[in-house]
């Protein structure tokens, strides 16, 4: 946990609202009285949670998927019929990853 003057706080609110998404917690002080803690939310939803990995990401040049996906999403009609996992695997591999 860090201290944090407001005056300072004012003046870099984009860069301490970064590190709180990273989990950074500051105490803020006025005249050198705490009169706040600035940390992350405890009680994030599922679909804040994925934006928040979404975003990270992002930032890491990796496109994150647009939706999660399903058991038929590359249902293939013809000779392979490959399930979904396989297709997945084959995918992930011709990425190297």
């Amino acid at each position: 946990m860090q201290v944090v003057n407001i005056r300072e706080l004012k003046a870099k609110l984009s860069a301490y609202l970064r590190e709180v998404a990273r989990g950074e917690t500051f105490l803020v002080t006025d005249r050198g009285r705490v009169v706040a803690r600035l940390g992350p939310n405890a009680e994030l939803s599922a679909a804040d949670e994925e934006g928040a990995l979404a975003a990270k990401l992002t930032r890491l040049g990796i496109r994150p998927p647009l939706r999660k996906r399903g058991h038929g999403d590359y249902a293939r009609r013809g000779e392979l019929g490959l399930p979904t996992p396989a297709i997945d695997a084959l995918l992930d591999w011709s990425r190297g990853e």
